[in-house]
Order: C-alpha cells, then structure tokens, then sequence
C-alpha cells in the first residue's frame, strides 16, 4: 500500500506539473499571427552559420524525390554523412497537405530517411548509406541530432521551459520543448501548426531523521 501510494503522488505531481506546462502553450493562441515563411538561401544560410555546410549536389536528380510537383534543393553534407533534400513549399498548410497525401518519407522506423518540418519546409535527411556497422550508427545518430536542433532552434524558432516542483520528499522536473505557427490565408482563414514534447523527471530526496 505505501508502494502504491508513492506512485500515486509521483504520477500525480507530474500529471499537474505537465498540465501546468502545456496549459502554458495554449495561452498563446490569441496571439496575433505572422506569415513566417522561410527561404531557401535563409536555410542553407541557417546551417551554415551553426556548423553544417550544405554544398548543393548536382549529380543527383530531383525527380524521383518529386512531391506533387515540388522538387527539392539537393545538398551533400559531405564525409559520407548523406544528402539533405530541401523542400520550400507556399506555407507550411501547403507543406502539411502535400505531405500527408504523399508516400515518401513517412517511415518513422527508417534508417536511411528522417524528415524535419520547418514552417513552410521540409527537410529530409538521406543517408550515405544503410547502416551496417555500430559506426555508421554512430555517424547518422549524430547526424539527425544536429540536424534536428538546427531545425528546431533556429528554423522553427523552438522554446524549451522547465518546470520545477518539490515536497519534503520529492523534488521533480518538467522539460517541455515546443514550437507554434500560425497562417492567415487568402481567404483570411487562420491555420495553426504545432509541436510539443514532454520529459518528465522525479527524483526521490533522501531525508535524515534526528531523534
């Protein structure tokens, strides 16, 4: 019963820390909407500044990465780390439409093809290779992450908040990470885009009793 009852408390105090923190994005939905839309040259220049080269690639063609009409910049991220296709679509309600209809880059178990959204882009990271060795791994492991907080950071101008909570026993933690977008059409029609994860840490404090 103790057991239980501990657990419960944990699952509690992280139920309200999370709800507290995402309550937080909502709150910013009355916020007045910009149409954000980001450039190719902003992108290649975005990853330049943060440590990532893109030089673009001409030796590969871009029709077989066609979707429905849009074809991607190619660029080679060099030492065998792969291609990073580049797609620049009219708003990211285009991009979400084009993409949900199409059967490319949906495999979220692929070890060749991780796809990033970005406003009104979308990024899809290709491989040099399919993984045969805890190396490679290595390599394309660390390739995504740095790809993934480039896009996260300074392409979907991401937030991460931390909340903290404790009692006599326990202390813990609530790391949210999110973005949000917003798109008024011609039609005067406002749209939404979203991201947000959570990472929840409890940790039980150690308590020294004098008698």
């Amino acid at each position: 019963m103790k057991k239980l009852k501990i657990w419960g408390l944990i699952i509690t105090v992280v139920a309200i820390v999370a709800a507290i923190a995402i309550g937080t994005i909502g709150y910013k939905i009355g916020e007045k909407p910009e149409n954000d839309i980001l450039t190719l040259k902003t992108i290649v220049k975005t990853f330049e500044k943060h440590d990532m080269a893109l030089k673009e690639d001409s030796s590969k063609s871009t029709d077989k990465f066609e979707l429905s009409g849009v074809k991607p910049a190619v660029f080679a991220l060099g030492d065998k780390k792969g291609t990073l296709l580049v797609y620049t679509f009219k708003s990211f309600v285009e991009r979400r439409d084009i993409v949900e209809k199409s059967n490319k880059f949906n495999d979220l178990y692929s070890l060749q093809e991780y796809s990033f959204n970005a406003k009104n882009a979308l990024l899809v990271y290709v491989s040099a290779q399919s993984p045969t060795t805890e190396e490679e791994m290595i390599i394309i492991g660390e390739t995504r992450t740095l790809i993934s907080d480039i896009v996260f950071k300074y392409l979907n101008d991401g937030k991460v908040v931390i909340y903290k909570g404790e009692s006599i026993s326990w202390k813990g933690t609530f790391t949210l990470k999110y973005y949000e977008h917003w798109w008024t059409d011609e039609k005067g029609t406002l749209h939404y885009d979203a991201y947000n994860e959570g990472f929840p840490s409890v940790k039980y404090k150690k308590i020294c009793r004098s008698y």
